[in-house]
């Protein structure tokens, strides 16, 4: 984390002073509002600032102490809280999962009774159906031999025409 702003301020002025105290003459001091400081004030001013900054630099130490308290209580808790989640998504997989394999077995079971209720209605369907085809086949088959029936007597009768 950086430093406040008030801090490098503080450093700003107490470079300032620490400059003008090492000037010899008054004028080169400054602004004239500083003309008449002392070396004395100027060194308790320096005193002062060097105070409020090591002051500035706890305060920061102790926030970067929290601030690191902090993280490490927020990556425990966030630690526990991934925990807790898988957990639960694992609970909820198998939940899931058990919920799908009892849809699926009374799914099969209802597919199942569906059958044998419905079985004995197929075979007397299968058996309809093959009955009528073997219909379709006796009348084709008889319609056939009519068909020379009638044919073989109109050809026995041509053929006895023509004999005779």
């Amino acid at each position: 984390m950086p430093l406040p702003s008030c801090h490098s301020s503080c450093l700003q002025i107490r470079t300032m002073l620490k400059n003008m105290l090492h000037l010899k003459r008054p004028w080169q001091r400054g602004s004239k509002a500083f003309w008449h400081l002392s070396a004395q004030k100027i060194e308790k001013k320096i005193d002062d600032l060097d105070k409020k900054i090591e002051k500035i630099h706890a305060g920061h130490k102790e926030m970067l102490a929290q601030w690191h308290d902090f993280k490490l209580e927020n990556v425990k808790e966030n630690e526990k809280n991934v925990k807790e989640n898988e957990k639960r998504y694992h609970d909820f997989k198998l939940e899931n999962e058990k919920r799908w394999q009892e849809f699926l077995s009374r799914d099969a079971q209802k597919y199942a009774e569906f059958l044998t209720a419905h079985r004995t209605e197929w075979r007397e369907l299968t058996l309809a159906w093959a009955g009528l085809r073997a219909l379709a086949a006796l009348s084709l088959l008889f319609g056939g031999l009519t068909t020379i029936i009638v044919n073989w007597d109109k050809f026995s009768k041509s053929l006895n025409e023509l004999t005779q």
